[in-house]
């Protein structure tokens, strides 16, 4: 527009002008709205303007003399109130008089409650049954029921004791069984039922069972007496027949005679002499008994004899702890006892002591073989540690006793092989080969006096003592 040579300065200020010129035409526009209403606010609304200002005053008027009505009821209705006030007061307070009479009258009938109740024949209401004298007939009721029932709760209190007095009875488990049901807080009274019905009828039944919980217990103890009394007395002839299965031909080396003797420790048992005492004391009860309990010493006893067994509800023993086997060895001429394995590992040599066993063994084996012709095979290891002397005699007196020797060793020696019919190697995987001896080759050999080092083999020689 400049290349046009159009004044851009004198436009804008035309525009500027135009805009301003539009405001000001919208703004008229408004305010004619504005006085239009007006207009007709002046020509409908203002013309009633005396009569609104009349109903004013006439309603300031009304309202002044409502408000001296007003005041004058509120002040009657205050005196109203406070009369009524003071009545509902009274009343209150004779509400408050009766419920304290009234709750007075339900706690004596609480109180009376557990009594038993008396009906008269008639009621009748009688004005002279005030409160007062109502509480003074209770407190002297009271006081007498009050020592009545303190000798009663006493007496209660007494049995209870004497039911709960041993744990783990009849009694005790009926107190108890009573105890949970009632609670930790019930009051004495509310035993008397579970008291009565005790000695009316449980009281004979468990008399009954603890006479028959003493004849069972008298008789397994005296049942267990009498057998540990068997069992002594039998001591001495199961003694008498070991010392006759023992060889007394012994020809070991260095050992010239074995002995055994077999004593009871029956006698000496911490109770013995209590369970024999009980046992007569029991025989007699059991002849008299006649349903009644026994004597209080019979009691006693039993309690000492449970403490003694210290067992739940059964007798236990094993016999072998009441048996002694006592070893005496005569070696070079001098006497030597033992009465267990360490005494027995000491009183000889390792072999000697190992020779000792195996005559007790054969006694054990003839005595429970008996006569009948039975041959044991007897599997014996380390016999290398004993003398040669002795190794043929044990041969011998197994062979003699109807026992075979089976031994095994890795370096069998010739002399001690010599003492076997039956010889076999084990070679290789359980290969068996039967070994045979040139004994005249062997009469000659002689000793030789170096050592030979053989390859490294794993073998084993098992031999035999008799023909199997």
């Amino acid at each position: 527009m400049r290349e046009r040579q159009v004044d851009t300065a004198t436009l804008t200020a035309l525009e500027l002008k135009v805009n301003a010129l539009k405001q000001e035409l919208a703004a008229a526009e408004n305010a004619e709205l504005l006085v239009g209403q007006y207009q007709r606010w002046l020509d409908v609304e203002w013309q009633n303007y005396d009569a609104i200002q009349s109903d004013l005053i006439t309603c300031a008027a009304s309202e002044q003399q409502q408000n001296q009505q007003y005041a004058a009821v509120y002040t009657t209705y205050q005196q109203q109130r406070k009369t009524l006030d003071d009545r509902l007061e009274q009343i209150k307070n004779s509400i408050k008089k009766y419920e304290k009479e009234v709750g007075t009258l339900k706690k004596v009938l609480e109180d009376l409650a557990l009594y038993p109740k008396k009906i008269p024949e008639q009621v009748s209401f009688d004005s002279s049954h005030h409160l007062n004298l109502l509480q003074g007939h209770f407190k002297i009721l009271s006081a007498k029921h009050k020592t009545q029932r303190k000798e009663l709760t006493d007496l209660v209190r007494h049995l209870k004791r004497v039911l709960s007095k041993i744990p783990n009875t009849r009694p005790s488990s009926y107190y108890l069984a009573f105890d949970n049901e009632l609670g930790v807080d019930s009051d004495e009274m509310q035993w008397l039922p579970a008291i009565q019905d005790w000695f009316v009828s449980s009281a004979d039944d468990t008399r009954r069972w603890l006479v028959m919980q003493a004849q069972t217990f008298g008789s397994a103890i005296r049942n267990y007496q009498q057998a540990l009394q068997r069992f002594d007395r039998g001591i001495d002839s199961l003694s008498r027949r070991l010392a006759a299965n023992i060889d007394q031909n012994i020809s070991f080396e260095k050992i010239e005679s074995i002995q055994g003797r077999l004593t009871s420790k029956v006698k000496t048992l911490g109770y013995w002499e209590q369970i024999v005492k009980f046992t007569d004391q029991y025989d007699e009860w059991s002849r008299h008994t006649d349903g009644q309990l026994p004597a209080d010493d019979f009691a006693e006893i039993v309690r000492r004899i449970a403490e003694q067994l210290q067992s739940k509800n059964k007798v236990e023993m094993k016999l072998v702890n009441l048996l002694e086997l006592e070893i005496i060895v005569t070696e070079n001429g001098r006497s030597k006892r033992a009465t267990h394995a360490e005494e027995l590992r000491q009183i000889s040599s390792h072999g000697l002591s190992y020779l000792i066993l195996c005559v007790f063994f054969i006694a054990l084996v003839n005595m429970i073989r008996k006569d009948q012709p039975v041959r044991f095979i007897w599997p014996m290891d380390e016999l290398k540690e004993l003398h040669q002397l002795n190794i043929e005699m044990l041969i011998e007196l197994l062979t003699k006793n109807n026992i075979t020797l089976l031994s095994a060793f890795p370096d069998p020696d010739p002399e001690i092989l010599g003492f076997f019919k039956n010889r076999y190697q084990v070679h290789g995987f359980r290969e068996l080969i039967e070994m045979d001896m040139d004994t005249e080759y062997m009469a000659n050999l002689e000793t030789l006096a170096f050592d030979v080092e053989l390859p490294e083999t794993k073998v084993a020689v098992i031999v035999e003592s008799a023909d199997v």
